[in-house]
């Protein structure tokens, strides 16, 4: 039984950075759809519109990808 849970925790030891990369890749992938979502709803928008919430077209970038590490 002690070579069993050996195994199993070699196991789990040898996959950590494995799932680990794996929830990074996922995780950067979300942040990636955030800022594309974020950049294309805020591109949509007229002159006026942005103007009416305070930020230029210059602005959107930035504005995206602050939200993207925010989500």
């Amino acid at each position: 039984m002690a070579f069993a849970n050996d195994i199993r925790q070699f196991e789990r030891n040898l996959l950590a950075p494995v799932h680990a990369m794996v929830g990074r890749l996922r995780d950067a992938r979300a942040r990636r759809r955030l800022y594309l979502q974020t950049y294309d709803e805020l591109s949509s928008l007229n002159e006026r519109d942005l103007a009416d919430i305070g930020i230029s077209r210059s602005d959107i970038p930035e504005l995206a990808r602050k939200q993207a590490m925010l989500g």
